[in-house]
Formats: structure tokens, sequence, C-alpha cells
């Protein structure tokens, strides 16, 4: 399986009991993010784990509310990937704009409207030497390419953004 470009798109995978497609953008996000950082990555033992690990939450029933976007960090550094997390927009904000001409991997996760009753949206994304611009994957549920943007603040808004992740290659 390559990138996943838009989650909608992604096998019919469940987390708990609902599709992936509506709730497994953590899923998507840190899949997408290890194959970023040029890992072997397998969606289904990704998802798999975050699901052992007790990360899925649960409104109705199990899984009808994602991942917490919060577990990432853990999730990563239990499978041997350093982050670093920021729950600081300016401080994420400032790292991105200093790395912007290299190669960085970051998930980002945020509100999808200025509400919590918005949900909640994660991606992942990389800055590239090639344009110093900031490329993100499953920008949208149907997206079928990578969405590319100037800064963070272009993508997402300050009063949105809820904890965010630079993957370190080790």
């Amino acid at each position: 399986m390559g990138f996943i470009y838009g989650q909608a798109v992604c096998p019919q995978f469940t987390l708990g009991k609902k599709k992936m497609a509506g709730v497994g953008c953590e899923i998507a996000a840190t899949y997408n993010a290890l194959r970023l950082l040029g890992r072997d990555a397998s969606f289904a033992e990704i998802l798999r784990d975050y699901e052992k690990a007790g990360y899925v939450m649960r409104g109705f029933v199990q899984g009808d509310m994602g991942t917490d976007p919060f577990s990432i960090g853990d999730f990563l550094k239990a499978h041997g990937t350093d982050c670093v997390s920021y729950t600081n927009y300016d401080a994420l904000a400032s790292v991105m704009a200093e790395y912007k001409n290299s190669r960085e991997v970051y998930i980002l996760s945020f509100w999808n409207r200025n509400t919590v009753f918005g949900g909640l949206h994660t991606v992942a994304a990389y800055t590239s030497p090639n344009d110093g611009k900031f490329h993100v994957f499953n920008r949208y549920n149907n997206s079928t390419k990578e969405a590319v943007f100037s800064s963070l603040g272009d993508y997402v808004p300050k009063n949105r953004f809820v904890v965010g992740y630079r993957l370190l290659a080790s």
C-alpha cells in the first residue's frame, strides 16, 4: 500500500466498530509519517497496535471518536521512533519555519472548526528542501494528492491547533 492521500480511499479497515475511512486519521497520519521516514510500515499492524494499546476513543461505540491524538507520541516511541511533541502552536510554527528547507516529518492534530463539536483531524506532513514548502497528506478524506502550503499558519489556524509531533530520524 502506498501513501494515504485521503483516508476515504483506504481499504475498508475498521477501527473499533467504525469504518477507518471516517475515523482513522491518526492511524493514516502515523502510517504516512513512518513511510516518509523511510520505514517499512504495515497499515494493518499500526491499526492493531493502536487498538491493543487502548488508544481508541469511545463516544457511543468503540472507535466512533477515532484515536487519542495525544497517544501518537507514545505509539511512536514504543515503536522505536523518537519525536518531540508540541502543544504550543508558536513553538511548533517556529521549528517548522527554522527547518523548512530541510526534510522534516510531522504529525499534526487540530479541530476541524472553531469548536470541539466539529471534530478533530490529524495529518502527516513534511517540509521539503526542494521548495521550502509544507506538504500535507490526507488534508481531506477524499484527497488524491498532497496539499502544499507555505507555512503551518497557512494550513492550521492557531485557535484550532491541538498537538503536533516532529519525528526524528534515528
